[in-house]
């Protein structure tokens, strides 16, 4: 049986190009070389986001399972000492798509979570 391969850090990228701020999510991985990006763009608050990413969903992510994508998506909802509104729900969903690509990429199998934040299928 293999290790599980798990989340060894989250970072968020913020970035304008052609003036549009964006937020990008990067989640590393314990296997080396592979990392999965999604887009967490809140443009009215993408340093909000950022610090969400950051400050919150980092350090609560650290050392979980990436193929356990919808289990980290529930957690995030209701892990917050505030309630959830579009800057967390943006942070989330960037988090979600970059670990969905990660275990996609790292199994080869089927990703799908209620939540449509991610919704791909092995070709």
């Amino acid at each position: 049986m293999t290790a599980a391969v798990t989340i060894e850090d989250v970072k968020a990228i913020s970035t304008q190009p052609g003036g549009l701020p964006l937020t990008i999510v990067k989640v590393i991985t314990s296997e080396d070389g592979l990392y999965g990006l999604g887009c967490a763009t809140f443009r009215g608050r993408y340093l909000a986001v950022h610090a969400a990413i950051e400050e919150h969903l980092k350090p609560f992510l650290r050392g979980r399972d990436v193929d356990q994508i919808t289990e980290i998506w529930q957690m995030s909802m209701v892990n917050g000492y505030w309630r959830n509104g579009p800057v967390l729900n943006n942070a989330i969903s960037g988090v979600a798509s970059s670990t969905c690509v990660v275990s996609w990429a790292s199994r080869s199998s089927s990703c799908t979570i209620s939540t449509s934040a991610c919704s791909q299928s092995r070709p």
